[in-house]
Parts: structure tokens; C-alpha cells; sequence
């Protein structure tokens, strides 16, 4: 299987000293360490009693290898779909889908992706499927706003559950979520505009906070066009070190960022906000506020790409031994 996928790729015309299965060994023994070179590359070769030279493997490393290492790991998630079973641990959702992205940095010298003035980056953009313990993953240009990646509804089906941050928040996107019969819940993005969904009149969030007894849990419509999203809006206020805690943070990124620092935090930093379109009878606000926070295990996900695989900066200076070195880490993960 694996020559024919290289063959399908082009990367294997006809039978050379680096074969198909030891070329993927070698991106694949590489992938685990934070630098490869062609030495090193060329070491493990060797350890497969394949000896060539700096060049013919330099040459090797093409578009049509990354196209095969690519193939590979396409085939390889459709095999873990097989042989993975499948087990609902909700009797309200067929799977719970996290989607979120994460940056990795690139060596300068790497054309391929552009980046921002800190240099050349790409985006891993993931949706994790929390009851399977599955990933998808997709390569992106970190220029390409999450807003924009909206492909990952394609992966949502009936009775699925989907968490989005704020990055994702679309109201579109939501909408054909819902359509799906499907559920979402999402933190609220600030200065969405918000109507009382009974009376149809525009609702001032601040007077809304300061009007409520600490939790509220109502049924709203969001945004500005004739055909609003109609959904629930769920929020509790902080309290005690957990409001403390997201204060410090508040105040750090202000600093961070180069705003000046203010001593008074905004009423609604005060407070946890979710839209949602699950029905009340179905889960209480206090559950919707706990589902959310299964999205730390995206993000446990990344600090393994990052810690022990190296994916958060990529030094190879070959645009397509990035490429190779990307897929064959997250063949590894």
C-alpha cells in the first residue's frame, strides 16, 4: 500500500536505493527531535543499509514527497476511523467536536507561508472529536483568519456538539450547525448586538448585567440582518479567585499589547457568557458553563504537539521539509 501511494503521488517512477517505506521511516524517526538535517536524515538512512549522498537525498525532498507523506496521513486517519470504536458517553450528543488552531513558527528562510512581521508561520487548524479521541487537521496560512475556516461544519453531523472560541464565532457558521441538527455553544463575542426575542427590542448588555442576580438564561436573537440567530444566552457571574484570576489576566494583556492599564475591568469581564442553541430542558446553564470547559483538551493537545513533538517553531530552512517534517510529527501524534 504504501509503494502504491507513492506511486500515486509521483514520488516513486521506478525502483531506486530509497524506497518508499524507508524514506517514510526516516521522516517519521525524525519527527520526534526539534531539528533535523540532511546528516541526520542521511544517518538513519544509513542505519537502513542505504547509503546516497547529500544531494540525491536534498533532491528527494520535493513537492511530490510531501504529496506522498501527505497521502499517507490521509490514509492513515481514514484507517483509525475504521478501527477506532465508537462509544456515546451522552445520552444528548453523538460526539462532542472542539475546533481550534494553533500557530507554528518557521524558519525565514521558508517561502512557502508568509506569516506576520514576526517572521513566516503557518496555522494547524483541528477539530477534535472528543468521544472518538480523534483528530483532523489541516495546514493553513496564518493570515487566514479562523473566521474564514468554516469547512469544518463539513465534519459535524446530526446530534453533535460543537465548541468554538471566539476566533470561530460566525453566526452563519451557526446556523448551518443548527440546520445540521446539531448543537453549539460559543462564548459570547462583545459588541454582538442582542434582541429580546419576544418583543423583537434591542437589549443593552450592560443594563441587562447589572439588572440580574448573578445568572441569566434567556432566549435571544444576535445580530443585525432580517434573518437573526435565535438562541439561548447563558451567563453567571465570577466570583472570588476566579474573577481575580481572569482580572490579572485582563490587565496583563492591556499591558502586553501596549494599552495603558486600566484599573477597572468592563461589566461584562465579570462574568462568563455563552450563546448556545441547546433547549433548557436539555441541559441546565450550569452544564453549559461545564461542557465548555472540555475545550482545555484541544488545548492539552497542542502542549504535546508543541512539548514533546517541537511543533511550536520549525527550523528547517526547506519550505518542503517543513512540510514533510509537519505531517510526519502529526502521523507521530
Amino acid at each position: 500500500n504504501i509503494s502504491q501511494i507513492a506511486k500515486a503521488q509521483g514520488f516513486i517512477k521506478r525502483e531506486r536505493k530509497i524506497t518508499a517505506f524507508a524514506f517514510l521511516k526516516t521522516i517519521l524517526s525524525a519527527s520526534i527531535h526539534e531539528f533535523s538535517s540532511l546528516t541526520f536524515l542521511l544517518s538513519i538512512l544509513y542505519d537502513e543499509n542505504i547509503t546516497i549522498s547529500r544531494q540525491s537525498l536534498s533532491d528527494k525532498i520535493n513537492n511530490s514527497a510531501v504529496k506522498f507523506i501527505k497521502a499517507i496521513f490521509e490514509q492513515l486517519h481514514k484507517e483509525f476511523i475504521k478501527i477506532t470504536g465508537f462509544e456515546c458517553l451522552s445520552k444528548s450528543f453523538s460526539d462532542i467536536i472542539i475546533v481550534d488552531s494553533s500557530e507554528i513558527k518557521l524558519n525565514k528562510i521558508s517561502t512557502n507561508f508568509k506569516g506576520t512581521q514576526n517572521g513566516p508561520r503557518c496555522k494547524i487548524q483541528t477539530i477534535y472529536k472528543y468521544f472518538n479521541q480523534l483528530f483532523k487537521v489541516k495546514i493553513t496560512k496564518v493570515n487566514k483568519n479562523d473566521q474564514g475556516y468554516t469547512s469544518y461544519i463539513n465534519s459535524v453531523y446530526k446530534n453533535n456538539l460543537v465548541l468554538v472560541d471566539l476566533g470561530y464565532f460566525v453566526l452563519n457558521s451557526f446556523k448551518r450547525i443548527h440546520q445540521k441538527k446539531a448543537y453549539f455553544i460559543s462564548r459570547y463575542l462583545r459588541n454582538t448586538t442582542i434582541y429580546n426575542a419576544e418583543d423583537g427590542n434591542r437589549i443593552v448588555l450592560d443594563s441587562l448585567l447589572k439588572n440580574s442576580n448573578g445568572k441569566i438564561d434567556i432566549i435571544v436573537l444576535l445580530g443585525k440582518d432580517k434573518d437573526k440567530l435565535r438562541c439561548r444566552f447563558v451567563a453567571h457571574k465570577l466570583k472570588g479567585e476566579v474573577l481575580n484570576k481572569r482580572r490579572k489576566k485582563i490587565l496583563r494583556d492591556k499591558k502586553r499589547d501596549g494599552k495603558k492599564a486600566v484599573k477597572q475591568v468592563a461589566l461584562m469581564d465579570y462574568w462568563s457568557i455563552y450563546i448556545t442553541n441547546i433547549e433548557e430542558t436539555s441541559i441546565t446553564a450550569e452544564q453549559v458553563h461545564n461542557l465548555y470547559r472540555l475545550r482545555w483538551q484541544i488545548e492539552l493537545l497542542f502542549k504535546v504537539m508543541k512539548s514533546k513533538l517541537y511543533m511550536g517553531e520549525l527550523k528547517d530552512t526547506s519550505s518542503n521539509k517543513s512540510l514533510l517534517m509537519m505531517y510526519g510529527k502529526m502521523i507521530t501524534l
